[in-house]
């Protein structure tokens, strides 16, 4: 359900409901003793309640519009560093993804309605940590197997050969391999644990994405990654 319906639901269609049946109970129990004039005055101050309730909706509506499309740029934040990066460059991205978060957690609510996907928090909170572990398993990696830091093709490359999904250095390809293979007889549970936090946080990371894509298409706005 997008924050608009969420809104409406909440300010209007419930309240209208209450009202009603409010009324209608009070007719159906004193309908003995009213009259005609009582009957219109009550009609009128049911249509009035409906009209009142109305105005206020329209009034939330577009202060909700207005802060909804203020945090539109947090979400874009936060899905431009999960979409556009892979797991071995977001680390320049933990900060700017950080703030994202922290916005969202402070600011991105109105009344009791969530400007943003209700599970995004709790998973960057998730995928942080696990990042954490992960680039310092790699940075271990990376310092025994010799290859300059920011070298991420190589990087990659070394990690396909040590079962993480990565990118091909054609160029180092002979030298990641031997290296690989060292890894692997030499630092076997360092390598292992590194695939499982690999493989952990790529799930959350595409769990991240299809979340952020599923809320942008709910509420009509289109996610634009820019880094």
């Amino acid at each position: 359900m997008s924050v608009g319906n969420k809104l409406a639901l909440l300010v209007f269609i419930l309240p209208i409901i209450s009202i009603v049946i409010v009324f209608a109970v009070i007719i159906y129990y004193f309908r003995p003793s009213f009259d005609a004039k009582t009957i219109l005055e009550t009609v009128s101050t049911l249509v009035s309640l409906v009209l009142v309730d109305l105005l206020v909706w329209e009034r939330l509506r577009d202060s909700l519009s207005k802060k909804f499309e203020y945090h539109q740029t947090d979400l874009t934040k936060i899905y431009s560093c999960f979409k556009l990066s892979s797991l071995f460059e977001i680390k320049r991205l933990l900060e700017d993804m950080k703030k994202g978060r922290d916005d969202l957690k402070r600011y991105a609510k109105f009344m009791c309605i969530l400007l943003y996907p209700k599970k995004l928090p709790e998973r960057i909170d998730k995928f942080l940590p696990l990042y954490e572990d992960f680039d310092e398993n790699l940075q271990k990696i990376i310092q025994i197997a010799g290859i300059k830091p920011g070298r991420v093709s190589d990087i990659s490359t070394l990690c396909y050969h040590l079962g993480f999904a990565g990118a091909w250095n054609y160029n180092q390809l002979k030298e990641c391999i031997k290296k690989a293979e060292e890894l692997l007889k030499s630092h076997a549970k360092l390598v292992s644990e590194s695939k499982v936090l690999w493989d952990d946080l790529n799930t959350l990371k595409e769990q991240i994405i299809r979340e952020l894509e599923v809320f942008s298409k709910a509420n009509n706005f289109r996610l634009e990654p820019v880094i």
